[in-house]
């Protein structure tokens, strides 16, 4: 965790105290505000404030860091649990976004089973990794027809444990977003007809 002593010292629960309603805050007649994005997170105070951005960018920040590659979801569970409670979903979002246009991390985009598009969230030094597997995900998928994503997590994440299945499976969905690849289930993926 990114939290000094002083941090701990000054915030006894030590709950982040981020809202994404002013009405939310409570003891505080005057809340402090910040813009994000377009999301306005709130707090007693702006020590609060600027500890509790500073707590969940740096959970964000973390599990990224932790991990190949996590959707929305997975990334929301491993901060919470590394900061022991469930952030705000607006306020998650809109640190989350600060955190993207820092340039501390991007999102990639992927295609889902249902044909929609969903982000995965990649530290930035892990980009390069991440675009070259799926480079050879595509030389790999042309030349054997199918591929599960149980082959992925052995040739890309054999020693990794937690996480790795789904950072697989962003790789081959990543590989459907640009069109090399047809997801056939949720375990299988196939080269495109006509390729």
């Amino acid at each position: 965790m990114r939290e000094s002593v002083d941090d701990a010292a000054s915030d006894p629960d030590g709950r982040l105290n981020l809202f994404s309603r002013d009405t939310d805050v409570l003891n505080a007649s005057q809340p402090a505000a910040m813009r994000l994005g377009g999301i306005t997170v709130y707090a007693p105070t702006e020590a609060d404030l600027t500890r509790g951005i500073n707590r969940l960018s740096g959970a964000i920040r973390d599990a990224v860091g932790l991990h190949p590659s996590l959707d929305r979801k997975l990334l929301l569970f491993v901060a919470a649990k590394e900061l022991a409670e469930r952030p705000d979903r607006r306020v998650f979002a809109a640190v989350l976004g600060r955190e993207l246009s820092l340039g501390h991390m991007d999102c990639v985009p992927c295609a889902s089973i249902n044909g929609k598009t969903f982000r995965v969230y990649i530290a930035d030094e892990r980009i390069p990794d991440f675009l070259h597997r799926v480079d050879e995900i595509r030389t790999w998928l042309r030349r054997v027809r199918v591929l599960t994503v149980s082959e992925v997590r052995k040739r890309f994440f054999p020693q990794i444990g937690w996480g790795a299945w789904s950072s697989s499976a962003h790789l081959l969905a990543r590989a459907a977003q640009l069109g090399f690849a047809r997801q056939l289930d949720k375990y299988n993926f196939a080269w495109p007809e006509g390729l």
